[in-house]
């Protein structure tokens, strides 16, 4: 039940960031001569550099979440 719920709050902010993406990288484009907006080397590079960044901060609350007791977690719920 939860999942649904969370897939259904995150598609449209997935939906919308990548539609604030597209808008962006052809205002970047007018701005900085060297880069296309359909540079797919870029992209990737941008990419693997948010990588390290999005594995730390999911890595932190899982760390926590594997410290508690699976029971007690699913009494509370």
């Amino acid at each position: 039940m939860m999942f649904a719920t969370r897939m259904k709050v995150i598609a449209p902010g997935v939906v919308a960031g990548v539609f604030i993406t597209y808008l962006l990288s052809r205002y970047l484009a007018s701005e900085v001569s060297a880069i296309s907006p359909a540079d797919a080397l870029t992209y990737g590079l941008v990419g693997m550099a948010a990588l390290p960044s999005g594995l730390l901060a999911a890595s932190i609350p899982a760390r926590r979440a594997t410290r508690l007791n699976p029971m007690t977690v699913l009494r509370c719920e």
